[in-house]
C-alpha cells in the first residue's frame, strides 16, 4: 500500500537539456541511452557521449560502457552491426581500456552466440540460405501442385536440412505428384 498509493515521478528525458544529464555520469549514461533509444544514426548518438564516455572510463566502470554498447545492439534502427558499434565505441577509448574492452565484449558476444542472443556471420548466412530453400521450394511446390500441397509438406520442408531441400527441389521437375518428392523420408516413417 505504502508503495502503490504514493505519487511517483515521472522524468521527460526529450525535455531535459544533455548538459543536465551529462552532470552525474553514470546515471546520464542510462539517461542519455533513453532518451536516444529511437536515434536513426548510431554513429552520432555515440559522438554525442563521448565526454561521459571519459568520464566513466576515467571510473573505471566499464560494464557501464559494455551495457551501452549492447543497448545498442538491441535498439539500433540502421543496420550496424555489433562490431561495428564495438569499434565506435572503442575509437574513444584509451589504448589499456580498448582492448579490455574488446576482450570483456568478445567473451559476452561468443556466450550471447551460445546462448541463441546473436548470431555468428557464418551462421546468420546459413540461415538466410535456408530459409531461401524453404520459401523457393514452397513457392515452387504450390506453383506446380496448387491444391496438394499439405500442412505435413509444408512441414517436412521446414524441418529439413539445406541438403534434403536441394535434392527436393530437383527431384520436383520429374515427378508427376507431390508425394513423389517426400516418397523416401515417408517410406522411414
Amino acid at each position: 500500500r505504502e508503495i502503490f498509493l504514493k505519487p511517483f515521478t515521472l522524468i521527460d528525458l526529450p525535455s531535459i537539456e544533455d548538459n543536465d544529464l551529462k552532470k552525474k555520469p553514470l546515471i546520464g549514461m542510462l539517461e542519455m541511452h533513453l532518451k536516444y533509444a529511437n536515434t536513426r544514426d548510431t554513429f552520432a548518438f555515440i559522438k554525442k557521449i563521448v565526454d561521459l564516455l571519459h568520464q566513466v572510463e576515467a571510473m573505471n566502470q566499464l560494464d557501464i560502457i559494455l551495457a551501452g554498447a549492447y543497448y545498442l545492439f538491441q535498439t539500433n534502427k540502421n543496420g550496424i552491426s555489433k562490431d561495428e558499434i564495438l569499434e565506435e565505441f572503442k575509437r574513444h577509448l584509451k589504448p589499456p581500456t580498448q582492448s579490455e574492452i574488446m576482450t570483456i565484449a568478445e567473451a559476452f558476444v561468443e556466450e550471447g552466440v551460445q546462448k541463441g542472443l546473436y548470431k555468428g556471420r557464418q551462421e546468420g548466412r546459413q540461415e538466410g540460405r535456408k530459409e531461401g530453400e524453404v520459401t523457393l521450394l514452397t513457392r515452387l511446390l504450390k506453383r506446380r501442385f496448387p491444391n496438394e500441397v499439405t500442412d505435413r509438406h509444408l512441414y517436412l520442408i521446414n524441418e529439413a536440412d539445406e541438403e534434403t531441400l536441394s535434392l527436393w527441389g530437383e527431384k520436383l521437375m520429374d515427378v508427376k505428384n507431390i508425394d513423389e518428392i517426400f516418397v523416401d523420408f515417408f517410406s522411414k516413417e
